[in-house]
């Protein structure tokens, strides 16, 4: 595993932007063009409890819940 669930909930505390940038470079990896802003703004709605909304979405609520392999 890369990353466990905890280490991402921790580099959300710790600095939000970084993890909105780096995880959005992951989802370039799959073929998901989208924004800092719109990462940073997925993961605020998701660290809140909100459902994913499909896409791209889904990976972000995958990760958070079960990390990142």
């Amino acid at each position: 595993m890369i990353l466990t669930a905890e280490q991402i909930k921790r580099a959300w505390e710790l600095n939000p932007d970084s993890l909105a940038h780096n995880m959005g470079l992951t989802l370039g990896d799959f073929g998901y063009g989208v924004t800092d802003e719109w990462v940073k703004a997925e993961l605020t709605r998701l660290m809140a409890g909100e459902p994913a909304k499909g896409g791209p979405s889904m990976f972000l609520a995958h990760w958070i819940k079960e990390g990142i392999d």
